[in-house]
């Protein structure tokens, strides 16, 4: 089995493991490539390339040809935690505008809910950094 073998049928397994046992996956997603050789075929013919990860275009939806796509690590980081946040750009230029304006992170974090130290990471640019 060569090195393109190896790499595509762990990712295989770890779809196929992550949707039958995984308390988070199991009976909500499903690996709906039938088989592995249909799986190998889809992803050399879509952009597989090493160090790329396989990115559902909707996270709610299954593994499957028309959801599915392979991106770089980098890129599903970004998009994954842009999927996850909190709060909308707008909110985040609103903290940093009343921080900078001399509102404290205790009563931004009470009048948001969340965290001082979240809110202290808002303003100090370590968290939503493209904002």
């Amino acid at each position: 089995m060569n090195d393109i073998e190896r790499c595509l049928r762990r990712k295989w397994r770890a779809i196929s493991d992550r949707c039958k046992h995984n308390k988070y996956y199991k009976g909500r997603v499903f690996n709906q490539f039938e088989d592995y050789s249909e799986f190998k075929k889809w992803s050399l013919m879509n952009g597989w390339r090493r160090g790329f990860v396989i990115h559902r275009k909707d996270r709610n939806g299954h593994y499957n040809k028309d959801n599915c796509e392979y991106i770089s690590e980098a890129d599903h980081r970004r998009i994954t935690g842009q999927e996850r946040r909190r709060f909308s750009r707008e909110t985040i230029i609103e903290i940093r505008n009343k921080y900078t304006k001399g509102k404290s992170s205790i009563a931004l974090g009470l009048e948001y809910g969340y965290s001082q130290r979240g809110i202290i990471q808002i303003v100090n640019l370590e968290t939503y950094k493209d904002v």
